[in-house]
């Protein structure tokens, strides 16, 4: 297994799951489609280095995602929208127990026990975490939430029509010049004569 300083979320990671190594030192597995890596970060940290190579920050995808879905604690994030990356935590993500999963990525979710579920990745793999069935639905379905809000978002055309304005004969325009005694610009009109 290769063990690496730093890495970035993909479209083929599947999950985060903690690890303790023989130190103490709260590190992480990314289970990716092909391959198992171990990283040697918490996984919120590699969910912000993430978040940043993306154009935003962890606490940003947060408070996105909260203005988004106003409810709720522990909320999802969406890492790459254009990618379709989307991880929900099954517990608190301060705690270095804290599992992440992909939303695609997951195929079937069963239950293991009371106090269990059986996670079944798109590629076979299957994981078992301490969280009940009920729960890790409960998390996939907001993060689908999540995802449809911000797919019909992104389709809105927000920006204005661009009009067309009829020049007048005397237009109200601005020249800006620097005035390098003052270190400071100057205004100076410009008069547009039409015929």
């Amino acid at each position: 297994m290769k063990i690496s300083k730093d890495y970035i979320t993909t479209s083929e990671t599947m999950a985060l799951l903690p690890y303790l190594n023989q130190y103490g030192e709260e590190w992480s597995f990314a289970l990716e489609v092909n391959r198992t890596l171990l990283i040697q970060k918490k996984s919120k940290a590699i969910l912000n280095d993430s978040c940043k190579f993306f154009g935003s920050s962890y606490e940003g995808r947060i408070d996105g995602t909260r203005a988004i879905m106003n409810r709720g604690k522990m909320y999802p994030i969406a890492i790459s929208v254009p990618l379709d990356m989307y991880m929900f935590p099954l517990s608190s993500p301060e705690r270095y127990t804290c599992v992440w999963l992909s939303y695609v990525h997951i195929f079937e979710i069963e239950a293991h026990g009371p106090h269990q579920a059986k996670i079944t990745f798109v590629n076979g793999q299957k994981i078992i975490v301490n969280k009940n069935k009920s729960l890790v639905d409960l998390k996939k379905y907001k993060t689908g939430e999540l995802r449809y809000q911000l797919q019909i978002r992104s389709q809105l055309e927000i920006a204005e029509p661009v009009t067309t304005y009829q020049v007048q004969h005397e237009t109200d325009l601005w020249d800006l010049i620097i005035d390098e005694k003052r270190r400071t610009y100057v205004k100076m009109r410009r008069i547009i004569q039409t015929n």
